[in-house]
């Protein structure tokens, strides 16, 4: 099955077919890849005792923040109140914010922890009046939902570089706002789509534009690459090239649009977690304070 899925895309590629353009309801952009950018890797302190608040259906109300964790992910959330990170050295700064982490999350000890944080945006811009252009961008995608895009999806907090690819982009609407989701790697170079750095990200914005919304999730699919430094090929897979090879740059450039491709033709179900359960929990979120 899982090389049948393979040859499968390499036929799509080597046809000139393109990816589908809608996944349900949702339209699914694509995206050429974009150069290296730099690793996602906020460190901040945190407050040494999150609370939470959970009644037996899964429904949280966190600090101002309502949520339904879905079955599928038996995992439970807590909420944190993070103090602000200034600008500086360090490319993730951020305002004070809230913090949801899920515990008992499907995949564990991969290079993004699972959380939802919830950025007050006026309080964003006056820390970095660039964070402006991340919001018009957002807003722009979320408003008008183009089939294809023309840049990456913004995130936050911001490192100094952006995915290196986006697959499985998809249009969400959450209880009191909207955003995209997709399917990406935060990375300083060019490296493998692997399982330990490959995660589902979601930016959204709420109605009123107060808050910025933003979730990551590590997702993991059978046919990836165990992490970047594996070199076993992957059953129904492969590996990515050699950083040696002389034609390295064009070899990744053909690798990522062969992967991508791959990615957005595999069923939601097929990733762990299923991308449906993730944006189950995404669409439930409401922002009341």
């Amino acid at each position: 099955m899982k090389k049948t899925l393979l040859l499968a895309c390499l036929c799509l590629v080597l046809t000139s077919c393109s990816a589908p353009a809608a996944q349900s309801t949702e339209q699914n952009p694509t995206l050429a890849p974009t150069a290296a950018p730099a690793t996602f890797t906020p460190q901040p302190t945190l407050p040494p005792t999150p609370t939470a608040t959970a009644t037996p259906n899964g429904v949280y109300d966190l600090d101002g923040v309502q949520l339904v964790m879905p079955a599928c992910l038996n995992a439970t959330a807590a909420v944190t109140s993070v103090a602000a990170q200034a600008k500086g050295s360090d490319p993730a700064f951020y305002p004070e914010h809230r913090r949801i982490t899920l515990r008992g999350y499907p995949l564990a000890e991969k290079a993004s922890k699972p959380i939802i944080y919830i950025f007050p945006l006026q309080d964003y811009l006056i820390m970095d009046a660039s964070i402006t252009s991340s919001y018009e961008a957002l807003s722009k995608l979320a408003g008008e939902r183009p089939t294809e895009l023309d840049g990456p999806i913004p995130f936050l907090p911001q490192a100094s570089g952006k995915g290196i690819f986006q697959a499985q982009v998809t249009y969400l609407s959450f209880q009191n706002g909207s955003g995209v989701r997709s399917l990406t790697q935060f990375n300083a170079a060019p490296t493998a789509i692997n399982n330990q750095e490959m995660v589902y990200a979601f930016s959204g914005i709420t109605a009123d534009a107060k808050y910025w919304v933003s979730a990551i999730f590590p997702v993991n699919a059978a046919y990836l690459q165990r992490d970047p430094y594996d070199t076993i090929t992957p059953d129904g897979g492969m590996l990515a090239p050699s950083p040696t090879s002389a034609n390295y740059t064009a070899e990744m450039q053909d690798y990522y649009s062969l992967m991508t491709t791959l990615l957005n033709n595999t069923p939601a179900n097929y990733f762990k977690p299923d991308l449906a359960c993730l944006d189950s929990l995404v669409t439930s979120i409401n922002v009341t304070r």
